[in-house]
């Protein structure tokens, strides 16, 4: 799945659907017009509630779904598909499901990160 960049903050109405702070105001990471490769989505319900994409940005950056277009709707094979509680449901690389992975890359571990360039270049890769 790849995505295009159309903003890189919230507006108003998002901040409030999304039950976040309306006093934030949060730039995302990303360039404006330019295409992502999407390496998951999690998607939650009640506060706070937004479809999260896990883009490549330095390590996996969540960033709300709002902030961009979709340019190629496939899924990735893969993606595999877990309730992470009674309200979020994941669809990432099995990779990412590792206990505590995200932390663990967040930190820089060696191993994590390789384990994470390896996704990204496998997802990359899979529809060029």
């Amino acid at each position: 799945m790849k995505v295009i960049c159309k903003a890189i903050k919230l507006t108003s109405s998002q901040k409030k659907i999304m039950g976040v702070n309306e006093n934030s105001d949060y730039e995302y990471p990303f360039e404006i017009g330019e295409s992502y490769t999407v390496l998951g989505i999690s998607s939650q319900v009640g506060r706070q509630a937004a479809t999260i994409l896990q883009m490549p940005y330095f390590y996996a950056f969540p960033a709300p779904l709002c902030l961009f277009e979709i340019i190629d709707s496939r899924p990735s094979a893969y993606w595999v598909i877990k309730a992470l509680s009674e309200y979020e449901l994941a669809l990432w690389p099995k990779e990412f499901y590792q206990p505590f992975f995200h932390d663990q890359l967040s930190d820089l571990s060696p191993e994590y990160v390789e384990i994470y360039k390896e996704v990204v270049e496998r997802l990359e890769n899979e529809f060029s």
